[in-house]
């Protein structure tokens, strides 16, 4: 007597994501859904399934992964696809590392809810740049159009702080009136009941930058009303690192919701040696109760948009009156005294969008200021002029790399890529993007824990898996089951690495032979198949923190 299923790994040294050791066995997928786990038995034991049958799994399409890893899809905890899955569903670069759901809508900024001056500026800047139209404004309306996109992978969104305060109020430096934050937490709740997991703000940003602590309390205690997460991009994570944990955790105290710091980093030499007292202030927050995580890139440098470089006052107003500051000559003084300290070798452009400027991807800020003869922070703010505030920048050398493996060796830690997803070819084919895009997750199972035995395997899997699963509010994924989704990954672990690096950025990695997402094949001994089965997850649908998870 047989069962027939849709696909059958056979052979498999099966991570169930728990972070436990593994076991050979074999894994049945029917539909969507993981159908049967059968252990291989052990010498002296009986081949007999659990359940007292006996009988040989059998499916349409059996792969045999002859004792090769196959674990729970990879979870992308701190993603930015927010726009590019519209522009290119296929996900390339994300899927082919293994991830099979993206929580984007990070930093506090998220395509939807948006409205106003945000939602105008946006429109704007991807109808020129991409030929692409974000039209919509509420969170069912782009999550509506992410399913009819057809993606490759599953998508969490957040509602985002920043992106709600600038709809809101524009980019003025003041506090909300009473009014406008009922509008603004309003504006979250509607986001949450509509199919958020959660808020995310960036403090470090505008305009959430001009934010106060009473303000950020007020939206994620609305957002944790409704069982919605809080990640958080600091308000600084370098000179002020420690006060800006406390600033967030005192946040998660009053809220009451579960805080999820970004990119846990100490950055610029001059604060490398604040990373013990953030790991004791985290630390000690969470043994008086408080729920808290963090994630991280395994990389050094950082990416982010140079107009982030400015100070705060330059932002304020919003985009005109920063670029009116930017010309004249008063500010630009001021400027150059707040970049006193920059240090412009380390600064590499990574995207810019204007044709003339094209050549100077890939290149030191101090070195294209050579070709123009001018000094790096004129050479800067005239970049920012010329592409009208949008451009991509690498900082390099910016984090230790003791650090980073102490980081990441932190049970609270979880691996998050920081990227969007990008693509070998169009427009997200573009420019010299941070290799993190490319490579974060082969990276941590490469280089970290095979090269250097940072953590064990089947730890790191937990941090890439089940653990961001229940950070996020998803019982349904993240663990290899019966009754769970089939998100599937099949690696060998001797051979997984990334190719991607500063220099080549945009390249894959290598030893990762299937990956499954809701129980399709999508890639096939690495090559990408073509398939879109990923779905918009929302937090109505099951996908809840609400109760009791399933036991896994």
């Amino acid at each position: 007597m047989s069962e027939r299923f849709d696909i059958l790994f056979r052979g498999a040294r099966i991570y169930d994501g728990l972070g436990g050791e593994p076991f050979e066995g074999e894994v049945a997928v029917r539909g969507d859904e993981i159908a049967a786990v059968r252990r291989s038995p052990t010498e002296g034991e009986s081949s007999r399934h659990s359940s007292g049958r006996s009988h040989e799994l059998t499916a349409r399409r059996e792969l045999d992964l002859n004792g090769k890893a196959l674990c729970p899809g990879f979870i992308d905890i701190h993603s930015h696809s927010d726009y590019s899955l519209l522009i290119n569903p296929l996900a390339e670069s994300k899927v082919r590392q293994g991830v099979t759901t993206e929580v984007g809508g990070n930093c506090g900024y998220s395509a939807a809810p948006v409205a106003g001056e945000a939602k105008e500026e946006r429109r704007d800047l991807y109808r020129t740049r991409y030929g692409f139209d974000p039209d919509f404004s509420e969170v069912k309306d782009y999550l509506k159009r992410m399913d009819e996109a057809g993606i490759s992978v599953n998508y969490v969104h957040q509602v985002g702080h920043n992106t709600i305060r600038q709809s809101v109020m524009g980019g003025v430096d003041r506090p909300p009136s009473p009014a406008e934050l009922d509008e603004m937490t309003g504006v979250v709740e509607r986001g949450l009941a509509q199919g958020a997991f959660g808020i995310s703000t960036g403090l470090v940003y505008t305009p959430a930058c001009f934010a106060s602590m009473e303000e950020t309390s007020a939206l994620v205690s609305a957002a944790a009303k409704h069982g919605g997460f809080f990640s958080v991009h600091m308000r600084s994570e370098g000179a002020l690192l420690v006060e800006s944990i406390d600033e967030v955790l005192t946040v998660c105290r009053e809220s009451g919701a579960r805080l999820q710091i970004s990119h846990l980093k100490a950055a610029g030499r001059a604060n490398w040696n604040k990373i013990d007292e953030a790991f004791e202030h985290i630390e000690r927050a969470a043994a008086s109760g408080v729920d808290v995580a963090c994630d991280r890139y395994p990389y050094t440098a950082s990416n982010t948009h140079l107009s982030a470089l400015l100070p705060d006052w330059v932002h304020e107003g919003g985009k005109a009156k920063t670029l009116a500051r930017l010309k004249d000559e008063t500010d630009r003084q001021r400027i150059r005294e707040a970049w006193r300290e920059r240090v412009w070798d380390h600064v590499v452009i990574s995207l810019v969008s204007q044709g003339e400027n094209k050549r100077f991807e890939g290149k030191s800020m101090s070195s294209c200021a050579k070709v123009r003869g001018v000094e790096p922070p004129d050479f800067a703010m005239d970049l920012l002029v010329a592409e009208e505030l949008w451009v991509e920048i690498l900082l390099l050398h910016l984090m230790d790399e003791g650090n980073l493996r102490r980081i990441l060796k932190k049970p609270y830690v979880l691996i998050g890529s920081d990227a969007e997803a990008r693509a070998h070819y169009g427009v997200l084919g573009e420019g010299v993007p941070h290799p993190r895009g490319f490579g974060t997750f082969p990276r941590v199972l490469g280089a970290l824990v095979r090269g250097e035995g940072l953590m064990p395997l089947s730890e790191a899997i937990a941090r890439m898996t089940w653990l961001p699963a229940r950070r996020v509010g998803l019982f349904q994924r993240g663990c290899i089951s019966a009754g769970m989704k089939a998100d599937l990954v099949a690696f060998d672990p001797e051979r997984i690495h990334d190719t991607s690096t500063f220099e080549s950025s945009i390249r894959y990695p290598e030893g990762i032979h299937y990956v499954l997402v809701n129980g399709r094949l999508t890639i096939e001994d690495g090559a990408h198949l073509g398939v879109r089965s990923g779905r918009s997850l929302r937090m109505d649908d099951g996908h809840s923190s609400r109760g009791e998870p399933p036991v896994c």
